[in-house]
């Protein structure tokens, strides 16, 4: 009889805890609570001194009831947190020169996981890095992202096959060459490869569509780039004709300019934006202000016709 009474009591004790803890009324640690239900009155003794623990820890203490703060103020409404955008991170760059091996680990393998194919250089370096894991895991991200470049270009070729003159097709095709081309991957021969691709079909969306002049300016960059000026001094003369008022229609026949090293082009191409008074962005007044001061120099057309960071 005293044996089922002391049954009943614990389970009435069980209740009561299980009632409590669920209404979050009990603020102790969840290890706790088995204990009370399944080891009879020493659970609950166990119980009891938690909660006399806590209570010490808590005194001086005061909790804030958040109803009475009235948030709903105008004057709390104003105050506003600046966030942290997701790409404010620590430059590469900084971490890579971080001397503590474990912490520059940690914020380059960070960074990369987000977006590694913004980084494409700087995993370069890091694949040459004496700490193994950081060498492994650049090595590994630099072929998963060339792997899905090539996967992504098989895939198109197909489905441009499907359809020739799709211009949808063409454009995802000519975008992923031009990402492809620009990543940094790739050089030498594979690269000249590439860039002959992305040059046939460019070719091909300026036949289908005469009219985007995006396509023309893309094929004069990658045929400039390539080392092929053949046609281009026509594309971009044929530019100026439709497009007399169009900022990049000079800027693209300035490159050519440059690079076949005509200083006398470069000039007339500077004193035709004067004289027709062609708007020019802020960009296109910077574009136009460096090289009114190059051509008034031999400098410039004494460099290497490789580059030009100005067009």
């Amino acid at each position: 009889m005293i044996l089922i009474l002391l049954i009943l009591i614990h389970l009435i004790i069980s209740v009561v805890v299980f009632v409590l803890q669920d209404m979050n009324i009990l603020k102790i640690r969840d290890r706790i609570y088995p204990i009370v239900y399944l080891v009879p009155y020493v659970g609950f003794m166990m119980l009891l001194v938690e909660c006399i623990m806590d209570k010490r820890n808590r005194i001086g203490q005061r909790e804030i009831d958040l109803d009475k703060l009235e948030i709903t103020q105008v004057r709390y409404k104003q105050i506003k947190v600046p966030q942290k955008e997701e790409n404010e991170v620590v430059p590469l760059e900084e971490a890579m020169a971080i001397n503590d091996s474990r912490v520059r680990r940690s914020l380059i393998l960070d960074i990369l996981r987000k977006n590694p194919e913004n980084y494409v250089a700087v995993l370069e370096k890091a694949s040459l890095s004496s700490d193994t894991e950081l060498s492994h895991y650049a090595t590994t991200s630099m072929m998963a992202i060339q792997s899905r470049y090539e996967k992504s270009i098989t895939e198109l070729e197909k489905e441009k096959e499907r359809d020739k003159d799709n211009p949808v097709v063409l454009d995802d095709y000519a975008t992923v060459l031009k990402n492809y081309i620009k990543s940094g991957l790739i050089s030498g021969q594979v690269l000249r490869i590439y860039q002959n691709k992305l040059n046939k079909v460019l070719e091909e969306l300026k036949g289908l569509c005469p009219e985007k002049i995006k396509y023309r300016f893309d094929w004069i960059d990658n045929r400039l780039d390539i080392g092929n000026t053949a046609g281009v001094k026509a594309e971009c003369e044929d530019l100026l004709k439709k497009w007399p008022g169009e900022e990049r229609c000079y800027q693209s026949y300035m490159a050519y300019a440059f690079k076949i090293s005509d200083k006398k082009l470069a000039m007339q191409i500077l004193k035709e934006v004067k004289e027709k008074e062609v708007y020019l962005s802020r960009a296109g007044r910077e574009w136009y202000d460096f090289w009114n001061a190059e051509s008034k120099g031999e400098e410039l057309y004494g460099r290497s016709s490789g580059t030009n960071p100005k067009i």
